[in-house]
């Protein structure tokens, strides 16, 4: 989800630069300062998504490997023979 908000950040960034080319000068100003911001918010975003994600795999590994241990170490619950 993160990963979409930056990617309209990022769009939306690009959409202010068309618009500042368009517009006079003095306004030109401030969509390119919003365009830069949003630029740059739209990468930390986009980073912090990845990280969060790299994160979710690392817990899911780790996870699993828990579930193999326990599994290991509980008791057979097959009658032997």
């Amino acid at each position: 989800m993160l990963k979409l908000v930056a990617a309209f950040m990022l769009l939306l960034s690009v959409f202010f630069v068309v618009i500042a080319y368009t517009a006079p000068s003095l306004i030109a100003f401030s969509y390119l300062s919003a365009a830069s911001s949003l630029f740059v918010a739209g990468i930390l975003v986009l980073a912090v998504g990845s990280m969060l994600d790299r994160l979710q795999s690392i817990d899911r590994a780790v996870t699993a490997q828990f579930e193999l241990l326990d599994a290991y170490r509980r008791p057979q619950t097959r009658l032997s023979r």
